[in-house]
């Protein structure tokens, strides 16, 4: 499935490129190891114990970081999706695993994009700026989660009974 988004907004979207002109065969790895890491620390047992203290901290964070991206850089692309993170987020009721997968996705543009490993065009989705890295990819994972989540909802309740 990773691999298919790299195809979509890659290829497809022209959102980014890669140093390649080819998506690296290791990029769908990266992105299970980017949801791993945020997995994991959201697991921890601090993590756990202060589940509704860091809440409200990420949610200004996060609310903080897509303004400021959007005022100093003119990145309205991650306004736009950083405000459908939070509707996304909300949806899931606030779960601080997506806070935590999110910095790991922010670490990894942060350091992708200053090494060159891709780049973001400034424009995107023919007009919307974006900073490169736009903050607001984090839309994507956590949308990617989603999507998953109900590929297997849906297999698991129709498809499976049927095979069976």
């Amino acid at each position: 499935m990773s691999y298919l988004g790299e195809l979509i907004f890659c290829n497809g979207a022209g959102m980014y490129d890669y140093r390649t002109p080819y998506v690296p065969f290791y990029v769908p790895f990266g992105h299970s190891i980017v949801y791993a890491t945020g997995y994991i620390f959201a697991h921890t047992q601090w993590a756990a114990r202060h589940d509704k203290a860091l809440r409200p901290i990420f949610i200004v964070f996060y609310a903080v970081v897509f303004l400021l991206v959007g005022y100093y850089w003119n990145d309205y692309f991650s306004l736009l999706f950083g405000l459908l993170f939070f509707v996304l987020v909300r949806r899931k009721r606030w779960q601080n695993v997506y806070f935590f997968i999110g910095i790991a996705v922010f670490t990894t543009e942060l350091i992708g994009t200053y090494y060159n490993c891709w780049i973001w065009r400034p424009i995107t989705y023919g007009g919307l700026a974006t900073a490169n890295p736009p903050l607001g990819a984090v839309f994507f994972y956590g949308g990617g989660d989603v999507l998953l989540d109900k590929i297997v909802w849906y297999y698991e309740r129709k498809i499976q009974p049927a095979l069976t």
